[in-house]
């Protein structure tokens, strides 16, 4: 019987070891990955901590009432507005569907009510309630697709630089971006 036991329990310290080592491959790729595109060069080395609930996690950084994603971008530039972190968070996350997104912004893009980059820059229930996450996304979706990743991290580091980076006022730049997201 102590036999069977002592194989049992070797059997699921195993799986267990590969559970970790595979979630540890699976964070690090990201990890990697995400650094790279944001060209994010920590300045000290990276501690990746399992967390048993996402409760838990938020507790531990300071930030009980985050969203279900919290990247890099903060660090990169803590003056960065929220709507390019929740932005970021949620393209890279690929937390909402498209159909999602669609459905819940339908009604103020077509009335032409979407929020501006200022108004997006809101820590209130607001944000919510004007659909800031999926503007949020869709903002950087559209900066990552008709500007390219280099226009979305020079914006990250120069959040207000919208005529050096896009050689467009920030009005201009907004009024392109809805005629993205209309079509």
């Amino acid at each position: 019987m102590f036999l069977l036991q002592q194989g049992e329990n070797e059997g699921l310290n195993n799986q267990l070891n590969k559970v970790h080592h595979d979630l540890f491959n699976e964070l690090s790729d990201h990890i990697e990955r995400i650094s790279l595109k944001y060209n994010y060069h920590p300045s000290r080395k990276v501690t990746i901590e399992v967390y048993p609930d996402l409760p838990s996690f938020h507790q531990a950084v300071g930030e009980a009432d985050a969203p279900n994603w919290l990247w890099l971008i903060s660090e990169i530039n803590p003056k960065a507005p929220k709507w390019i972190r929740q932005g970021i968070g949620g393209y890279e996350a690929k937390q909402m569907t498209q159909t999602f997104i669609e459905v819940t912004t339908k009604e103020a893009i077509n009335n032409l009510s979407i929020p501006t980059f200022d108004e997006l820059d809101n820590d209130t229930w607001d944000f919510d309630t004007m659909k800031g996450f999926q503007f949020s996304y869709l903002f950087v979706k559209f900066v990552d697709q008709q500007y390219g990743i280099d226009h979305l991290n020079q914006l990250i580091r120069n959040p207000q630089d919208f005529n050096g980076i896009f050689q467009c006022s920030e009005k201009e730049l907004h009024q392109k971006m809805v005629e993205f997201i209309s079509k």
